[in-house]
């Protein structure tokens, strides 16, 4: 269980480096809610993104389906539930940003180095 952890904290730091990188400001990480979580909510001009960050060993890169097959509709939903009440919290409304779910694929190999994939508007609410 920490070795996931630990793979998960690393997949979450390289995506905000990566996020960071093209402009973004990070607004939250790990937000909870009962029944939803997202792993990081970024902001650049007006446009909120809420990404999912899905980080594997190469070993077991496609043995549970690729990061975009394995947040299921279900996934999706607890995903915008979270999205949603962050958004009414922050007393954002829909007129005044662009909001979308994206997915970060990281790929960590035997050698230590990774691979990004991050997937833009992977899905819609």
């Amino acid at each position: 269980m920490a070795e996931n952890h630990e793979l998960g904290k690393y997949g979450e730091d390289l995506t905000v480096r990566f996020l960071i990188k093209y402009g973004f400001e990070i607004l939250a990480k790990n937000y909870r809610i009962r029944g939803g979580e997202i792993d990081i909510i970024a902001k650049r001009n007006d446009v909120i993104v809420f990404t999912e960050v899905k980080t594997r060993h190469f070993a077991h890169e496609y043995q549970y389906g690729t990061a975009l097959e394995s947040i299921d509709r279900r996934k999706q939903r607890h995903i915008i539930k979270a999205a949603e009440r962050w958004i009414y919290r922050n007393s954002l409304p829909d007129n005044t940003y662009i909001f979308r779910f994206d997915v970060s694929e990281i790929i960590v190999y035997p050698d230590g180095k990774s691979k990004l994939n991050y997937i833009r508007s992977a899905f819609t609410r």
